[in-house]
């Protein structure tokens, strides 16, 4: 409605001008019969087009005057029309949002059922069907981590080692981490490929230097290879991460017999004793530390 009310009065603010501008050319025609000398003439002549002016300028306000509660009401519609749409985009975008809480959190809410069941059926020796959760798992979330790593653990603990790397190898693309490198190690290891699976230790220990275990595993490698001097090495970087570990102690303690270091066997005898004093080996230790 308001729409129409100004396309008229636009139309006829342009047949106003149209008819006023018609004029001019009219004016200029317009010749007196008296002996009026020129400059009256030009003087008449520019008098009677600026009342022309004016009337044209006060038509043209009048116009404007009339349009502008027009106007107002349009630019008041529009203002209105543009906070509607973003009131319903806002409503919109936080349905979204809400929908994909709720998408994540039931995903989140499957995923741990589905470890649950597949923990109870490891421990149920169900391998098949511990195997198939972790799969759905993986189906709802490609990239979790712990799935991977408890399939891969079953795939090593049947012995099938390829499934197992295959799935290590996967996991570490996605991230790098120390843990994974280490079980590759293991099973390499495992496997007897002993350089295989020192590399893989060492990848760890780039890792992550701040884990006790990948030391020992390194030094019972060497241990394993006669290579004394590292398997030492390795045993006392791990001992400074865990000063207090007993596994530790008491390889170290054998280490040390082994290279006859009588005074370090003595003195990791002792930790070992404060730290462990119910191990049943202390007093065969303490022969063989003795006969050093």
């Amino acid at each position: 409605m308001y729409i129409f009310l100004l396309i008229i009065i636009l139309v006829s603010a342009l047949i106003i001008a149209y008819i006023l501008i018609g004029k001019f050319p009219q004016l200029t025609l317009v010749e007196t019969s008296s002996s009026v000398d020129d400059k009256q003439e030009d003087l008449k002549k520019a008098l009677l087009e600026q009342r022309l002016k004016r009337q044209f300028i006060g038509g043209f306000r009048i116009v404007l005057s009339t349009m502008k509660p027009v106007w107002d009401k349009i630019v008041s519609l529009l203002d209105n029309l543009v906070n509607s749409f973003k009131k319903k985009e806002e409503e919109y975008r936080h349905k979204l949002l809400h929908a994909d809480f709720k998408e994540e959190v039931d995903k989140e809410q499957k995923i741990s059922k589905l470890q649950t069941e597949a923990q109870e059926m490891v421990s149920a020796n169900d391998i098949k069907e511990a195997e198939a959760r972790y799969i759905d798992i993986l189906k709802l979330d490609p990239k979790n981590k712990e799935a991977y790593m408890k399939l891969a653990k079953i795939y090593w603990d049947q012995k099938d080692y390829e499934h197992a790397i295959e799935l290590y190898n996967y996991l570490l693309k996605i991230v790098e981490d120390g843990q994974i490198y280490s079980n590759l190690g293991a099973i390499a290891e495992e496997r007897g490929n002993l350089k295989e699976a020192e590399d893989n230790y060492l990848s760890a220990l780039k890792s992550d230097d701040t884990t006790g275990d990948v030391y020992i595993n390194l030094a019972k490698l060497y241990n394993e290879q006669e290579e004394m001097e590292k398997a030492l090495e390795m045993t006392q970087k791990a001992l400074q991460i865990e000063p207090n570990n007993p596994k530790y102690l008491d390889f170290l303690l054998q280490i040390s017999i082994m290279v006859q270091d009588k005074k370090l066997a003595n003195e990791t005898w002792q930790a070992l004793v404060a730290t462990n004093p119910d191990n049943r080996k202390l007093e065969e230790y303490k022969e063989l530390v003795d006969e050093l």
